[in-house]
């Protein structure tokens, strides 16, 4: 199934939740929109000839924030923006070899600095924002996959293709497969509901900091 893009889900939320309906009587004082974009982005684009990577990044950039703009326009004043995580580890760019995943690093430290730097733009543009966060998920991605014999992994660089469907249970184990909640990968890119309950934790955290109720 593809992935609604950001203006398909922002058109969504216009028709459905930008109005404060019953039900979801939202405010700009208690709403957190959060933004995790760009994984796809990267990853599909890395091998384009007919544009350079920066300047497909700095269009896609400039897209996500006419998105960003709408929302503001419907009320919302706080947001939570996530760079992508270092996704050149993850077993569908390993499988490719080294140039690819050092294609891979580039293009995702390229587009994580376009994503700050408008993050601060827009920032500075309105003067009645709340709170608005870029969290890094690098460092927390890069310290579990470092030191992933610390926090109970067993494999970093591979996946058990007949958990990439969904499993029954956290602990559910097949022969010839570690128990699920063992592997970092959950498929060929994206990481297993473990990886995002520390990230969770971590965003908690901050929020916390920030005086969000958690």
């Amino acid at each position: 199934m593809p992935c609604s893009s950001v203006v398909d889900q922002v058109t969504q939320f216009n028709e459905y939740l930008a109005s404060k309906p019953v039900g979801a009587t939202w405010n700009s004082t208690n709403s957190l929109f959060v933004i995790w974009i760009g994984l796809n982005d990267v990853g599909q684009s890395f091998r384009w000839s007919n544009i350079s990577q920066p300047e497909f990044y700095g269009i896609v950039i400039d897209r996500l924030f006419s998105q960003v703009n709408d929302l503001y326009s419907k009320g919302a004043r706080s947001f939570l923006f996530l760079t992508v995580p270092p996704t050149n580890r993850a077993p569908m760019y390993i499988q490719q070899g080294s140039e690819v995943t050092a294609q891979i690093a580039t293009g995702i430290a390229e587009y994580n600095t376009y994503l700050r730097q408008s993050v601060h733009a827009f920032r500075a543009n309105y003067s009645d924002l709340d709170t608005v966060i870029v969290f890094d998920t690098q460092p927390i991605f890069n310290v579990l996959l470092d030191e992933w014999e610390t926090f109970g992994f067993v494999n970093i660089t591979g996946y058990c293709a007949a958990y990439q469907n969904g499993t029954p249970t956290l602990t559910y184990q097949i022969e010839g497969c570690a128990p699920v909640s063992s592997y970092f990968w959950f498929n060929d890119l994206h990481p297993l509901f473990t990886v995002h309950n520390i990230l969770a934790k971590a965003i908690s955290t901050v929020l916390s900091g920030y005086g969000f109720p958690i």
